[in-house]
């Protein structure tokens, strides 16, 4: 009779390596190798595919939230059954909203504006990696001298038998769509 068994602890002999993989975020200016993050306005509309944080699908302020899939890696092997904690800062827009927000990809609704901080807490896969959605606040005409916002973002993992790591990157939110 085998025994139930739990994820497999790894006794690692480096130090796991958290890395963004979002190919189309990787192509321009939307991430570059530092994890900066340029996005739009406005994501705030369920999708399950949609890499592009630049994307307006309507011209308007409905836009598809970003899938971001994060991968974590030690001594050059992928490392299942980390948790990952995703979360933005305390920057906000005039209506007192959070300007990023992020979410399982299991979420299918809720995104949007939100005075409440979406924070995700999520585990790697067999293949060391998870998806996250980022949904963001929408300017409005009293944002307009405030243009772009800009702040940081957090990834931090833990795993078993290791410290937590924690890796900061920056975001800026631009207008989707110009306020006159």
């Amino acid at each position: 009779m085998l025994a139930a068994s739990t994820a497999p602890a790894y006794a690692l002999s480096c130090t796991p390596v958290i890395k963004v993989l979002a190919p189309a975020l990787d192509a321009g200016t939307s991430v570059d190798s530092s994890g900066k993050l340029t996005i739009r306005d406005s994501k705030n509309a369920n999708s399950n595919t949609n890499t592009d944080p630049l994307s307006n699908v309507t011209g308007g302020v409905t836009n598809p939230v970003v899938n971001m899939t994060i991968e974590v890696r030690a001594c050059g092997e992928v490392v299942p059954g980390v948790t990952l904690v995703v979360s933005g800062d305390q920057v906000k827009d005039s209506e007192n909203n959070y300007m990023i927000g992020f979410s399982p990809a299991s979420q299918t609704s809720g995104f949007g504006e939100s005075p409440t901080q979406r924070i995700a807490t999520v585990t790697t896969g067999v293949a060391g990696t998870t998806v996250v959605k980022i949904s963001t606040a929408t300017y409005n005409g009293s944002d307009k001298p405030f243009i772009p916002r800009s702040g940081t973002w957090t990834v931090t993992a833990s795993y078993s038998g290791g410290s937590t790591i924690t890796n900061t990157y920056d975001y800026t939110v631009i207008d989707g769509v110009a306020l006159v």
